[in-house]
């Protein structure tokens, strides 16, 4: 699955919009009757009358409602109408010989787009359409892309990525790879220029947990689970934002150095970890 937002204009009659907020609404209606948030909305071809696709609220871990939400906030004296659009999916191709395959073999309408971490050193590529097919010689495995993601500390939103969050808390190289500090403005960037002045010394930072659980290579799994606290004595200095075998990710008081010791859920001891995690001992390959 893939949320993606679509930016069209001009604007269609008040009678137009009056008939989509209609629809839209019965979307939302729709949506509350499967016991989700009531959120509804439609993409609309150019005559401004053919309804292409609908989005119904789908859970509370895909962000087009909320991308959407804030984007609109800001859409200030500009010919553009905002809308979600339902039926993408996306695949995450890591490493091997990602960058030798063909776009053409993975379906139709195909968009490439940059994968966040590419400048620690394994390449990848997210492939977003609507009828995307996995090649053969290529092994469908979530999990381990989910734990390849991890073990090189790589944020994604949901987990360590929400709206509390000062982006240089997760690594100088992610700043690197999204932030440009000559183009024009964008949402948040007087905090973002800010921290950068004062050297990025952030209230929190991303860290990597290893515990002594089994080794990561094997696949077996670990005690530590998401949203567990972490402590160093009695007091609380964050929690784990993801979990793969024995390592995880924490978002941590800038107090807490490389090499402490700390308990997660007061029981589990862990060595904090630089990211991406050191390669041997079963971290990474």
């Amino acid at each position: 699955h893939a949320d993606m937002n679509a930016f069209t204009g001009p604007d269609p009659t008040p009678e137009q919009m009056l008939a989509h907020l209609r629809q839209a609404s019965d979307i939302a209606r729709a949506a509350m009757q499967q016991g989700h948030h009531p959120f509804g909305a439609l993409l609309v071809g150019p005559d401004h009358e053919t309804v292409l696709l609908i989005q119904g609220n789908v859970d509370s871990v895909n962000h087009a409602e909320a991308v959407l939400a804030r984007l609109s906030r800001f859409r200030i004296r500009v010919d553009c109408d905002l809308e979600a659009v339902p039926g993408y999916e996306m695949l995450a191709l890591r490493g091997g010989n990602s960058k030798d395959r063909s776009f053409v073999e993975f379906g139709e309408a195909v968009i490439v787009a940059p994968v966040l971490g590419s400048s620690l050193g394994d390449f990848g590529l997210d492939l977003i359409g609507r009828s995307i097919v996995v090649p053969d010689g290529l092994a469908d495995d979530p999990d381990g892309v989910e734990r390849d993601r991890i073990r090189r500390g790589v944020p994604t939103m949901g987990a360590e990525i929400d709206d509390s969050v000062i982006p240089a808390e997760l690594g100088a190289w992610l700043i690197d790879e999204t932030v440009s500090f000559t183009k024009g403005c964008y949402v948040g960037q007087e905090l973002v220029a800010r921290v950068d002045s004062r050297g990025s010394n952030t209230p929190r930072h991303l860290r990597g947990l290893r515990t002594d659980g089994a080794d990561g290579a094997d696949g077996a799994g670990s005690a530590v689970v998401v949203g567990a606290t972490v402590t160093v004595g009695e007091k609380v200095v964050g929690s784990v934002t993801s979990v793969a075998d024995n390592l995880a990710l924490a978002r941590l008081a800038r107090s807490v150095e490389v090499g402490d010791l700390v308990r997660v859920d007061g029981q589990i001891e862990a060595v904090v970890s630089d990211l991406p995690f050191t390669v041997g001992a079963g971290t990474t390959d």
